[in-house]
């Protein structure tokens, strides 16, 4: 029997090529399509057909060509968020499953979303678009104060703000409008601060990883997360997660049924949800698998989850995902202060593999390098990876995580 083929839109993501090539092992051969005008995509493109049976250039493929080269595949995605409405667009041109192209949009324009979602969900969250320094003060009189703003695409929570005044605002935004260059905000209302169940700890907020096969969704997993860095940086994540079962059953009906609002009919979803006091508040839908999810999960439990979506990409069976833990995991991001700043000192990989429970470790950073907190939660020095017996065993190793970090890696801001 012939060896099936997917195409995956490649780009930077949440599964990277040694985590797809493992995946496609004995499933299906790959065939990578990217563009070269992207930078992030020319990186990649000498070793991409080491990864795979073939790769299809954008920049130079009409769609005639993309019937043509991409007419092996009988399944497409990607797991790369700029890239989900491409890969809608693909799709449709060769009548594979997938996001459609409505889908697509609002999963990646956040205030198209946040209106359909106030429309199904019963708890509304104030939103409004700002394209230039005219619209500030109309859109922050419809959101109030305090308020998020961020871009209207866009993702890792890059160049996205609290604001507690107008003048904030007109601080933090007036600039990029100022510029132009198409640049669009979502200003929403900040959905107020709640507290995990199982401590402070844990961050106010989780992640629901999900998958929709013929408008039929399973959710797969709830992965907690780490305390944020100001303002919105994410530090960390814990599987499994320790939230209650009842709390469980509420944050996995709210994620249905923002996925089903959204018109998911074919794929992978990330939909992060605030623990406010008044219950659980969807933050955004992301139309692809949460960054640093399936390598966590998959530690923990088995479940590979960039397979997953391979299987449910070529129409195979993907029965109960569910994964059954064996252990817990951890990603601790080392990550600078609020302020730019310069990395003066970096231990060597192997003295931090060498802390407690640490099994991986990723100098994302060198001394000497510059880190920007407003680029997002991609500026980090270093990704820790460990694991714990069990979820009992979890605060103390990321105590002693937090503290012996601090000591091998300094900032100065600048």
């Amino acid at each position: 029997m012939a060896t099936p083929t997917v195409a995956v839109v490649y780009g930077h993501g949440a599964a990277n090529l040694a985590q797809i090539a493992k995946a496609a092992q004995n499933l299906t051969d790959i065939l990578f399509v990217m563009d070269s005008r992207d930078e992030d995509a020319r990186a990649f493109a000498d070793i991409l057909p080491k990864f795979g049976a073939g790769v299809v250039d954008l920049a130079t493929a009409t769609d005639a060509d993309l019937k043509r080269l991409l007419a092996p595949a009988t399944g497409i995605l990607t797991y790369a968020d700029g890239l989900i409405e491409r890969t809608s667009r693909i799709a449709a041109l060769l009548g594979l499953p997938y996001h459609s192209e409505a889908t697509a949009r609002l999963l990646m324009d956040k205030q198209l979303q946040r209106e359909t979602l106030n429309r199904a969900l019963p708890a509304a969250t104030p939103v409004a678009v700002v394209r230039t320094r005219a619209d500030l003060a109309p859109a922050a009189a419809a959101v109030g104060f305090p308020l998020v703003a961020k871009p209207l695409t866009g993702c890792a929570s890059a160049f996205t703000y609290r604001c507690d005044t107008a003048a904030e605002l007109e601080l933090r935004l007036g600039d990029s409008l100022d510029r132009g260059h198409g640049a669009a905000w979502a200003i929403e209302a900040l959905l107020r601060p709640g507290r995990h169940p199982a401590g402070d700890w844990l961050g106010d907020y989780v992640s629901v990883e999900s998958l929709t096969v013929d408008g039929v969704t399973r959710h797969i997993a709830i992965t907690d997360k780490l305390p944020l860095a100001l303002p919105f940086r994410e530090t960390g994540m814990v599987s499994p997660t320790a939230l209650p079962p009842a709390a469980q059953d509420e944050v996995l009906a709210l994620a249905g049924d923002a996925v089903r609002a959204l018109g998911v009919a074919h794929g992978l979803t990330h939909t992060e949800i605030k623990l406010t006091p008044d219950g659980p508040r969807i933050i955004e839908v992301n139309g692809r698998l949460g960054g640093f999810v399936a390598r966590l999960i998959e530690r923990a439990s088995g479940l590979d989850l960039v397979r997953l979506g391979l299987r449910a990409a070529l129409g195979l069976p993907v029965g109960d995902p569910a994964p059954v833990f064996r252990s817990a995991s951890v990603w601790f991001g080392v990550v600078p202060p609020q302020a730019r700043v310069k990395v003066t000192a970096l231990s060597p990989a192997r003295q931090l593999r060498a802390l407690p429970g640490v099994w991986r470790v990723e100098r994302l950073a060198e001394a000497g390098d510059v880190l920007d907190w407003e680029f997002g939660s991609g500026q980090r020095a270093a990704d820790l990876w460990a694991d714990a017996p069990g979820l009992d065993a979890v605060p103390s190793l990321l105590e002693r995580l937090a503290a012996e970090s601090a000591d091998v890696v300094t900032f100065e801001r600048i």
